[in-house]
């Protein structure tokens, strides 16, 4: 009987430990949640020790400097627009004044006295006005461009020995013999139309003398004339050059040439002794 009610005694004092240590537990986290509650509540409230008024104006004071400080960039940037169209500005009138004092090359050749170059294109009709105006004789004929004696003749119809060459072959022109540095004259009153280097005949120059005739000069040195020349009847238009390596047997000569269009004429034919 008394083991039968210690038993149960017991287990009522088990009961009670186990429901004890229930509320133990449930009183902990209890309070463990009231002091997490506690500390995110005092994070938000306001120290009592600290001015309200205060940190109002250093929030307002932030707030300004904020502002200030994106004014103060704002002033910065249009500081530097500014001082860009200055200089700008600057650019353009410093141009706009080398402009006005640098006159264009039609105003530099007035100011000088230089006449305006003429254009090629205007030059043309005027050259092609002088040839018409042209006119060659066949009475009047020719004079000698070079005193000298005849070291090679026309041959348009059969070939005659070419000293040099060493070979036989025609001769569209004769060969004045000369000395070089010797004075070659116009054999007729014409207007130069083309002066060109011949591996043949060296410096050679072509004259238009009218009635579609033209005089042709090889062997000669550097001229001072130039294409459109009027050269009268007589005149200067070179001196003799070394010859040609093609001529060198034949030696120092003047090469001359008569054209009738596209054809050769003999020049001994036109030649008049004076």
């Amino acid at each position: 009987m008394k083991k039968q009610k210690l038993s149960e005694l017991a287990k009522k004092k088990g009961f009670f430990a186990i429901l004890l240590s229930a509320v133990f537990v449930v009183v902990t986290v209890t309070l463990i949640s009231l002091n997490l509650n506690s500390g995110e509540k005092k994070e938000n409230l306001v120290d009592l020790d600290e001015n309200p008024i205060l940190t109002e104006e250093n929030s307002e004071n932030q707030v300004a400097d904020s502002e200030q400080g994106t004014y103060a960039g704002d002033e910065g940037t249009s500081q530097q627009a500014t001082e860009k169209q200055t200089q700008n500005e600057t650019a353009s009138n410093e141009h706009t004044e080398v402009s006005e004092e640098t006159p264009d090359a039609s105003q530099a050749d007035a100011v000088a006295g230089v006449e305006p170059a003429v254009e090629e294109e205007a030059s043309v009709p005027v050259m092609n006005a002088t040839l018409e105006s042209l006119s060659f004789s066949v009475e009047d004929g020719l004079q000698w461009p070079l005193r000298g004696n005849i070291i090679l003749t026309y041959s348009d119809d059969h070939a005659i020995y070419h000293p040099t060459l060493m070979q036989f072959k025609t001769n569209p022109a004769i060969l004045i013999q000369g000395t070089q540095g010797e004075e070659v004259v116009a054999a007729a009153r014409g207007i130069i139309t083309n002066i060109e280097e011949n591996v043949q005949t060296g410096l050679t120059i072509t004259m238009a003398i009218g009635n579609d005739y033209h005089l042709v000069y090889g062997q000669l040195t550097q001229t001072d004339w130039k294409v459109g020349d009027l050269i009268e009847r007589g005149q200067v238009i070179g001196t003799l050059a070394k010859v040609t390596r093609y001529y060198t047997v034949e030696g120092e000569h003047l090469y001359f040439q008569v054209l009738e269009g596209e054809k050769t004429v003999n020049p001994m034919l036109l030649i008049k002794d004076e």
